[in-house]
């Protein structure tokens, strides 16, 4: 059946159809996602967002979940034409315009039609004339400053962009967005989309970003709906089987520690011998997983033997 035909069905209509194919074990979510009511400009929060808006309340002032990127520019550049582009992106994607209200103690998704002109500046740094050795430093300097300032989540844009020029033909753009309207895969479009609506403004050209018949507030929409009922409680209570009565692992420590969290972080490396890391990956093979999940169940079984439990989860954050 042709995707134009799903685009003739009401949302009830979709959700049946969805249902019946789930029962015939074929995947609803290939169907086409439909284009959801925005009463108020409002949309519900996808789950994913309500726990990033759950974590920022605990810490609003946690740079956290900032996601930045940053992107060497060489060659003759237009600021104008630049902060022209990254407009044209703004408008293009409502999650760029996107700030969240608490409804009765939940989020959601309130989109602007468009940003305050004052919200959609490319303030740019000329570092040109320092001393060529001391550059790189302070543009170090300030990207960690940018990138470590917290975003309020009620206040749109929750993304900034900032322009640094080192000479007249190398330039750095740093793009910041908070994690609850981005993902790393997001921040890379992002950058493409620019690219493409950069050569067009610089031609003087219409814009090459052509408007988009989804935007992720249908998705969230659609995301509510489907995992909604007794499929959320079923998801739901065979995690809350799994993990109950589980306790925090109780490890020896050489100091007393607090009960706050530090999300101080940081990086052992460890070289393995040739043939422990070949039969690291024979063991993997062996047991039709992958590499990461061998090393985790190797990490469990230390940190049991350090706590005397056999009942541990370890939370891994994960890309896709």
């Amino acid at each position: 059946m042709s995707s134009d035909r799903f685009a003739a069905l009401s949302p009830e209509q979709l959700e049946l159809l969805r249902l019946l194919l789930a029962e015939e074990g074929l995947d609803p979510a290939r169907l086409p996602i439909p284009r959801a009511p925005r009463p108020g400009g409002r949309a519900p929060a996808s789950y994913a967002q309500q726990r990033l808006w759950f974590l920022h309340q605990l810490a609003p002032e946690s740079p956290r979940y900032n996601l930045p990127i940053a992107v060497e520019l060489r060659g003759a550049l237009a600021p104008g034409a630049l902060a022209a582009a990254m407009g044209d992106v703004v408008r293009r994607h409502e999650m760029l315009r996107t700030r969240f209200a608490a409804d009765d103690g939940r989020p959601a998704q309130v989109v602007l039609d468009a940003l305050p002109a004052r919200a959609l500046p490319l303030p740019w740094v000329d570092l040109s004339g320092l001393p060529a050795a001391e550059r790189q430093p302070e543009l170090h300097r300030l990207l960690a400053a940018c990138i470590d300032l917290p975003f309020d989540l009620s206040q749109a844009p929750l993304h900034r962009a900032t322009l640094f020029r080192l000479d007249h033909q190398a330039w750095v753009m740093l793009l910041v967005a908070h994690h609850i309207i981005a993902d790393a895969w997001s921040m890379s479009i992002w950058v493409e989309e620019a690219a493409a609506a950069y050569r067009a403004r610089s031609l003087g050209e219409p814009s090459a970003l052509p408007p988009l018949a989804v935007q992720y507030a249908d998705f969230a929409h659609w995301q509510r709906r489907r995992l909604a009922g007794p499929l959320l409680d079923r998801e739901a209570d065979h995690w809350r089987q799994r993990l109950d009565g589980l306790l925090p692992i109780a490890l020896p420590a050489d100091r007393p520690r607090g009960a706050a969290v530090a999300h101080r972080r940081g990086m052992r490396r460890a070289l393995l011998a040739r043939p422990l890391a070949a039969a690291l990956h024979a063991l993997a093979r062996r047991r039709g997983v992958t590499l990461f999940v061998t090393l985790a169940a190797a990490l469990d079984l230390l940190l049991a033997r350090y706590c005397g439990s056999e009942d541990i989860a370890i939370g891994t954050p994960v890309a896709g």
